[in-house]
């Protein structure tokens, strides 16, 4: 195993990036260099704060909630497929609708209800109060302007007659339960959910999205030596996208290309070599 400790307290600059969440990996290159090791880059923070001025209350808005759709994304794709139970089966994602009878527009009431029915899909699946149930969930408003829910879920064990159980856990309303095999990228399944609701201004000083505890993390590296290990070791006919040439405001440019290793044969070997560095 090689060892890259020696840049945990070493100050260098790179422009370089790469993040791997579940079976997708992303490779950033920027056009401009940013420092990284024992002191905090601050780069970024510095230039924004320069330039916090520039910007609109509604633009400083989108950029935020621009990285919350990102991150929902991000964490969707690192828990998919990453569940097993005891027998080492693997947990397939499902994903969830929920919507009220009543024309419920309050989110405080509405995130209430959602609260119970996840405390009660718990205690279906396990028997005893506590968190069991891995997820992501995002609001939605619809045309009417009633709230509902979707919901990603990544260690739902298989439950008989659930349909009939969650006319019981979710009393407040109506439901669908999807699977998403087919899906190519199931946090963009969710995340795009979040398109016009990111702009909503009844979501001010409300939370756009929740997630259950210990959640798997996308996990990055900025470490060159490293990423030049593994960039060779992709596949060509894994990479999904590539973009180049997107202009942001503190690195100058950014190019991106995307992997997704969900049907390459050799992808467990490959990320364990990758997660062993990670």
């Amino acid at each position: 195993m090689l060892d890259f400790s020696q840049f945990e307290d070493k100050e260098y600059y790179t422009n370089k990036r790469l993040k791997v969440c579940g079976n997708f990996i992303y490779y950033y290159q920027f056009g401009k260099p940013f420092r990284l090791g024992k002191r905090k880059p601050k780069i970024k923070n510095e230039i924004f704060e320069n330039k916090v001025e520039q910007y609109s209350e509604q633009e400083i808005r989108d950029r935020v909630l621009r990285r919350a759709r990102r991150k929902i994304a991000d964490l969707v794709n690192s828990n998919a497929y990453a569940w097993v139970d005891d027998t080492g089966f693997i947990f397939k994602p499902i994903f969830l609708t929920l919507t009220f009878k009543e024309n419920i527009t309050d989110i405080e009431k509405a995130n209430y209800e959602f609260t119970k029915f996840i405390q009660r899909f718990n205690y279906e699946i396990t028997g005893q109060k506590g968190s069991y149930l891995k997820y992501v969930s995002v609001i939605e408003f619809q045309k009417r302007g009633a709230i509902h829910y979707h919901a990603m879920t990544f260690n739902l064990p298989f439950i008989e007659n659930i349909y009939d159980k969650l006319k019981i856990i979710w009393p407040a309303g109506f439901f669908k339960v999807s699977p998403v095999d087919r899906v190519k990228n199931v946090g963009f399944y969710l995340a795009k959910y979040m398109h016009k609701e990111l702009h909503d201004p009844r979501l001010k000083d409300h939370k756009c999205y929740f997630v259950s505890r210990n959640l798997k993390q996308p996990k990055v590296t900025c470490i060159e030596e490293l990423i030049n290990l593994i960039l060779p070791m992709l596949p060509e006919e894994t990479k999904e996208k590539e973009i180049k040439n997107i202009e942001i405001p503190y690195l100058e440019t950014m190019d991106i290309s995307i992997f997704n290793l969900k049907n390459y044969k050799a992808k467990n070997n490959l990320l364990d070599f990758i997660n062993q560095y990670l």
